[in-house]
């Protein structure tokens, strides 16, 4: 069963949506635009997709949240949450962790992401 195509809420016309495209200088945000301005041209989120480099699912999603709440939602979200969460590990374990990391973890074998988290546990008293 085919698609329907992706329609756009008028917030912009698509020569302002072709504008913020050609001006925007943070290359994720632009590909953003440059994908909505393709579907205001009458393109599907797939063939968008295809131009600009991303999965249909996520032009989908760009649309969806351009339509939810206007062009405010094609900005970058990394400006207003910087950084991802909090790193579990402080500053001083990594130099504990690479000199563990030299002999052979307690069960033998290789060591993993998943065997270095357990080690770490009890270092930083948060369960993996």
């Amino acid at each position: 069963m085919a698609r329907a195509r992706t329609g756009l809420n008028p917030y912009l016309s698509s020569p302002q949506l072709r504008e913020r495209y050609r001006t925007c200088t943070e290359v994720k945000e632009a590909r953003r635009w440059h994908a909505l301005w393709l579907i205001s041209q009458g393109q599907s989120a797939p063939e968008a997709a295809r131009t600009v480099g991303l999965c249909p699912a996520w032009v989908r999603r760009v649309v969806q949240r351009y339509n939810t709440n206007g062009p405010a939602a094609v900005q970058d979200g990394h400006r207003q949450t910087p950084g991802g969460r909090r790193p579990r590990v402080s500053r001083k374990q990594p130099q504990h962790l690479s000199p563990r990391l030299e002999r052979p973890p307690p069960d033998g074998g290789l060591w993993s992401g998943a065997k270095g988290a357990l080690w770490l546990e009890p270092q930083t008293g948060q369960k993996t």
